[in-house]
């Protein structure tokens, strides 16, 4: 039996575990089922590690499934529909990890513990302070997940979440003030004297300022609101008619090594290209004429689970270092915040047609017509991957010739990709390269040469390639000034062609011998301040990958 101490504790000294069990109950500590099983012999003759890791792993089987819960209910609203199969390693992946993470909370606070092993026996107090302390520290873990997803949470997904994560903090607070207990009275052989306060008080004040920052979280780690476009533009009226060809892969050397191409512009310069980690965030930076934080055109991954790509991941996705149950895939980017050049001017009546531009979709709406990267590279089908390359630059010309003829526009332009292809990204036969170089070249002399048939004035431009040597090359049958070039220039001079000036967000200037004109403050952001990622086409991925842009 037990006996009351002059310093207010108690030994333990009853015959069996389940007197012990009833004495705490007496108390107001063992009122749930739960906390009975963790209740540990104190008198048995088991070692330290042994108790220690018993009850942390308990705690983490009965806590692990409250972590896993809200991640699994915003990745699925986000990814919707998710399949059974990657459902199931998803949540087996997140338990997995959240309980490893719970056994080492668990044993980092009864080693604390350990240092005055009374201190929860003396002051019950603080095993609600403690308990509630490590569940706020899984929700902070669950959160700052949730916080690395790039768009903002539907209000569905907050509810979910939010809820959830209550539902984790009211739990871990259960399970971890009877574990810490059972490992105290272990330890020390007493029991609290003193009977245990209510906590449900003290875990409705903590999930209230947990709710708190929950609810303001989408708010604060959403990015900052993009200013509105301007009611209106002067412009100058021109009756211009210009050609933009882009060609990944041509470098100055290679230009000016061919003589066709050569001969068809009057000027040709080197062009400095900004540094960039991808293809698509390369060509934004030029035809937008705006850096990455406005654009925010950028390389992305997805997670490969169970067989599927799921695309909304949160940048701090634990699951990507364990590559047996989930794998990092790259994707395409798919979402851009700033409109090309020849975007504005087709918003405000310049006939524009454009063809295989990055994160373009199809699209014949008012003033534009676009033939979009996805329908493009899906249609080069040759089982040869560099003819395939040479099949979508085909592909590509034959859709712009083909819009101009419909739409007679003011401005054309057109991305080329299939020498950087046949350059730098397939694993090709020995002399089988230069071949397709020469011949994507050529075609790219013919292009130039229909273009000015149709009366349009012409613009060429080629980069060398993500991480490939050699300078871009700025070619032109157009009189430019003389001063070096930059990618940043294009979208102002492409502008100024046409009368518009350019805007403040824009850091480069108009190659046009008249200089620079007034510039407004912005353009705005495309499509409004939200732009949410489209699910990309899983034909159009497999293409890049053939193709070499995806690993």
């Amino acid at each position: 039996m037990t006996a009351p101490r002059e310093n207010g504790k108690r030994d333990v000294t009853p015959q069996s575990i389940d007197e012990l069990r009833g004495q705490l109950r007496s108390l107001g500590y063992l009122t749930h089922g739960l906390e009975r099983w963790f209740a540990l012999d104190p008198w048995s003759s088991r070692t330290f590690w042994q108790e220690l890791l018993a009850v942390a792993a308990k705690s983490g089987v009965l806590v692990a499934p409250f972590v896993a819960a809200p991640m699994m209910a915003a990745t699925a609203v986000r990814n919707a529909p998710v399949g059974i199969a990657p459902a199931i390693v998803l949540g087996a992946g997140w338990i997995l990890i959240a309980l490893v993470a719970i056994i080492g909370l668990v044993v980092a606070s009864a080693l604390v513990m350990k240092i005055r092993p009374l201190a929860v026996i003396e002051r019950p107090g603080l095993l609600t302070v403690a308990s509630l302390s490590l569940s706020a520290l899984l929700a902070g873990g669950v959160a700052f997940w949730w916080s690395g997803f790039e768009s903002r949470a539907s209000n569905l997904e907050t509810l979910l979440v939010a809820g959830l994560v209550l539902a984790l903090v009211a739990a871990g607070a259960t399970v971890f003030a009877a574990a810490l207990l059972s490992f105290s009275i272990h330890e020390t052989r007493q029991i609290p004297a003193i009977a245990r306060r209510p906590r449900s008080r003290a875990i409705l004040l903590a999930s209230a300022v947990i709710l708190a920052g929950l609810v303001a979280l989408p708010s604060l780690t959403a990015k900052p609101a993009q200013p509105l476009p301007p009611e209106s533009v002067l412009v100058t009226p021109t009756d211009a008619k210009v050609a933009l060809i882009a060609v990944d892969g041509l470098t100055l050397q290679l230009f000016r090594a061919h003589e066709g191409v050569r001969e068809s512009f009057a000027d040709a310069r080197a062009l400095r290209f900004p540094a960039v980690s991808s293809v698509p965030e390369l060509w934004a930076s030029l035809g937008t004429g705006t850096g990455r934080d406005l654009h925010a055109v950028r390389s992305i991954e997805g997670l490969r689970v169970g067989g599927e790509i799921l695309q909304e991941v949160s940048r701090h996705e634990p699951l990507r270092a364990l590559p047996p149950i989930a794998r990092a895939e790259p994707l395409p980017s798919n979402v851009r915040m700033r409109h090309y050049a020849w975007e504005l001017l087709a918003e405000r009546g310049v006939p524009v047609v454009a063809a295989n531009w990055w994160l373009t979709p199809s699209l014949d709406a008012g003033a534009l017509r676009t033939r979009g990267q996805e329908e493009i590279f899906a249609a080069a089908r040759s089982p040869e991957p560099g003819t395939r390359a040479l099949e979508v630059d085909r592909t590509a010309m034959a859709a712009l010739l083909e819009s101009i003829e419909a739409r007679r526009p003011g401005f054309a332009t057109v991305y080329l990709p299939a020498v950087d292809i046949a350059m730098n990204r397939l694993e090709l036969p020995a002399g089988s390269r230069p071949p397709l170089v020469l011949e994507a070249i050529e075609s790219i002399a013919g292009l130039a040469s229909e273009l000015r048939n149709h009366g349009f004035e012409v613009l060429l431009i080629g980069a060398p390639g993500i991480g490939a040597e050699g300078e871009g090359v700025l070619a032109s049958t157009i009189a430019l000034s003389e001063r070096d070039a930059t990618a940043e220039d294009l979208a102002p001079t492409l502008l100024a062609l046409f009368g518009f000036p350019a805007s403040e967000e824009m850091p480069g200037t108009s190659l046009l011998p008249d200089g620079e004109q007034p510039r407004i403050g912005s353009f705005g952001a495309r499509g409004g301040t939200r732009v949410r990622r489209e699910t990309f086409d899983r034909e159009y991925h497999e293409a890049l990958r053939s193709l070499g842009y995806v690993q």
